[in-house]
């Protein structure tokens, strides 16, 4: 059974765990937006992306202190695949307050496999 999902969160310095593949199943994330409120040019937000590797009880960056511009949206538009207990994990260079917030927003197709 297949189902899609989203995910969303402000974010902060400490890495928020945006989605943890559940046990016996599968995910393919097909797009991770992030977006800032403050929109003052002079002012830098920076994001970090990392996947939980649960097969090798290891993190990976996807991407490490990436800027977030004013006025746009950052957008990873290929596939980040997960296995069972895979976790994305997502933080910002800030910890947001409202007016001033990093956010991420995630599309989800989550894999469960069929019984035979």
């Amino acid at each position: 059974m297949n189902r899609f999902l989203n995910a969303g969160a402000v974010l902060n310095t400490t890495p928020h765990e945006l989605f943890t593949c559940p046990n016996n199943s599968h995910a393919v994330i097909h797009t991770l937006f992030i977006s800032r409120t403050n929109l003052d040019e002079k002012v830098k937000r920076y994001v970090t992306v990392q996947v939980y590797d649960a097969s090798r009880n290891s993190t990976y960056n996807i991407a490490y202190n990436v800027e977030v511009l004013a006025n746009a949206t950052l957008s990873f538009d290929k596939p980040i695949n997960l296995d069972a207990n895979d976790v994305l994990k997502v933080s910002s260079s800030i910890n947001s307050v409202e007016g001033d917030e990093i956010q991420a927003f995630a599309s989800i197709l989550h894999i469960v496999p069929m019984s035979l």
